[in-house]
């Protein structure tokens, strides 16, 4: 299992000068156009970042009288009404701000279009770059890097974070005494029905998704039974979880005060309602405790990735134009991208982003960069669709019946996800 040490390393050979990118008046102006991007972030975050108001200088200057709706979309919502969009020939976006799982499914269908003549993809953190390549082929235009699951804690309950499991269990029992008269209080949640937040712990007991090929699901090893024992033994033995949780049950409660511990990724730090300016000071970022017995051993590694401009194959003309110039503009102008990155929590993939001394200093974004070179880079073959959608099942049944084994919870990922596979050929 490859980690992102050369993520690191890359950084550090290329800190030397990088010729700036900026942002030029176009020779000619851009004709009007009206554009619509779809996006995974909610209002209020996009809100935040500013896109709305950057796309409309730019406009002004470059592309006078263009437009650009946005409109939110959740992740899966996003790639099933855009797939359906796509092979009905209208109603779908013109711009995808979307994550990098996404390209699978869509290059497999022909549903959107490389972007090596955009941008110069050289710009951008190698390994983010590359997550998005299809038989050479680049997908996604890099916005940020990160999108990966980190363990945060309120520190008026938890002043150091745990360093393993157990002592994630012994913590929990020692919070719910301290917190018995609050009849909402929880010590630690995450979105118990979605296995992006399963891989991880899978990842830290030894295994992975697929064999050596890449292509066959390996989801019934002994890793994979020891990951869903514990995820069941955390809600059913231990209890230190809430009897049912969603995203919006993690994360709401986290926010709201009443639970002290949270696995949730870096898109929930930024913006009016993110954790940074709800929480201020009692925010704490760490790791994930290890699934062994010694901490810094057994570390779950959490899938990294960011977020990805895509475009969709039908995309063309004066649209393309367009959409391709204000792409350019948004992703390797250097002041933007620290817009909507640093000063909202998130870490750049642009590099002379990166190496902006705003980002170093920054104690969210140098804890979450910590966090950033555990992980593992986040397959986007057509295949993993398969390896999400089996394990999701499977932890879905762990969470809601007790009497379901680790054992079935395994075997039955493992079959669903190969038969998805064998449907792909």
């Amino acid at each position: 299992m490859r980690r992102l040490l050369t993520l690191v390393l890359a950084v550090l050979v290329l800190a030397g000068p990088l010729s700036a990118v900026k942002a030029s008046r176009q020779a000619d102006t851009l004709p009007k156009v009206d554009l619509v991007m779809w996006h995974k972030e909610d209002a209020n975050t996009m809100k935040s970042l500013g896109i709305q108001d950057t796309f409309d200088k730019w406009a002004k200057e470059n592309a006078p009288g263009s437009t650009l709706t946005l409109v939110n979309k959740d992740v899966e919502a996003l790639r099933t009404e855009f797939q359906a969009a796509a092979l009905a020939g209208s109603g779908g976006p013109d711009i995808m701000w979307t994550v990098a799982d996404h390209v699978g499914p869509f290059t497999t269908a022909g549903l959107i279009q490389p972007v090596d003549k955009i941008v110069d993809t050289k710009l951008f953190i190698p390994t983010i770059v590359d997550i998005t390549k299809v038989d050479g082929k680049t997908y996604g235009i890099p916005l940020s890097a990160g999108n990966h699951l980190m363990l945060f804690y309120n520190k008026k309950y938890v002043k150091e974070a745990p360093q393993t499991f157990d002592d994630l269990v012994k913590l929990a029992d020692q919070l719910k005494k301290d917190n018995a008269s609050n009849d909402k209080f929880v010590p630690f949640a995450y979105n118990q029905g979605e296995s992006f937040w399963v891989f991880p712990v899978a990842h830290g007991f030894g295994s992975s998704e697929f064999e050596k090929d890449g292509k066959t699901p390996a989801l019934d090893n002994a890793g994979w039974v020891k990951t869903y024992q514990l995820l069941h033994d955390l809600k059913y033995t231990n209890k230190v979880e809430p009897t049912e949780c969603d995203y919006n049950c993690a994360d709401g409660g986290f926010k709201d005060g009443n639970i002290a511990m949270v696995l949730n990724g870096d898109w929930a730090l930024g913006g009016d309602t993110g954790y940074v300016k709800v929480l201020g000071d009692n925010l704490g970022i760490a790791a994930w405790p290890s699934v062994g017995a010694e901490a810094g051993k057994n570390v779950p590694a959490p899938f990294v990735a960011g977020t990805f401009l895509m475009f969709p194959t039908s995309l063309s003309g004066d649209k393309l134009a367009v959409a391709s110039a204000f792409a350019k503009f948004l992703t390797t102008d250097k002041e933007t991208v620290l817009g909507y990155t640093a000063k909202n929590g998130r870490l750049p993939a642009l590099l002379t982003a990166l190496q902006d001394e705003s980002v170093a200093k920054d104690p969210i974004l140098s804890a979450t960069g910590k966090v950033l070179v555990t992980g593992v880079a986040q397959p986007v073959q057509p295949e993993m669709r398969c390896a999400f959608d089996g394990v999701t099942t499977s932890i879905k049944l762990v969470m809601s019946d007790a009497t379901y084994t680790a054992e079935a919870a395994a075997k039955d990922a493992q079959k669903s996800a190969a038969d998805c596979v064998a449907k792909l050929k």
